[in-house]
């Protein structure tokens, strides 16, 4: 029985303990919270710093306020997209400019496209496109258009062979079955 009271009275004197600790902090926050309604100089000297910073910025870069910054980075950002966009057009020029002057150098028009595209990765400084382009002529004349055009065939090559006769002497051969295979 006697532990049981020694028990008892022991949570007793720790709840004590534990309602005097919140007391403190209790007393201790409100003394926070009226502290914190009080004038709070550290805050204060960071906004007169960070305001200081913000107009020495400006004077620097010349203009009077953070808006006029935007505004003029958006007109840069529009300024470099309409850059980029003449960029591509005097790019597509160029190549329309090398598309005619293959043509006018007698290359076959199917083939326009794929010798821009080899010859473009030959231009450098130091040479010029009608140079590449003279070299490329005397180097690849089979891009050149011909005057007869090609002949495609699909039959065999009679003309063509070990035989020494005549294409009609062979054929005649063949029908009265003098030879067995052509």
């Amino acid at each position: 029985m006697e532990e049981k009271t020694q028990e008892t009275q022991e949570t007793i004197e720790t709840t004590n303990e534990n309602e005097e600790n919140s007391e403190i902090q209790n007393n201790s926050g409100e003394e926070n919270q009226t502290s914190k309604k009080s004038f709070d100089y550290k805050k204060e000297r960071e906004e007169r710093i960070k305001h200081k910073a913000e107009k020495t910025f400006l004077s620097e870069i010349g203009a009077t306020s953070m808006e006029e910054i935007k505004q003029k980075l958006e007109s840069l950002d529009t300024y470099a997209s309409e850059l980029n966009n003449l960029k591509s057009e005097l790019e597509k020029s160029k190549l329309n400019g090398y598309k005619v002057e293959i043509l006018k150098n007698g290359f076959d028009d199917r083939f326009t496209d794929y010798i821009v595209h080899d010859i473009k990765g030959k231009i450098t400084e130091d040479t010029s496109f009608e140079e590449v382009l003279k070299q490329y002529k005397e180097t690849n004349p089979q891009f050149l258009k011909s005057e007869k055009g090609i002949k495609y065939t699909t039959s065999p090559d009679f003309e063509s062979g070990k035989s020494v006769k005549s294409y009609n002497e062979r054929m005649n051969d063949f029908l009265r079955g003098r030879i067995e295979t052509i």
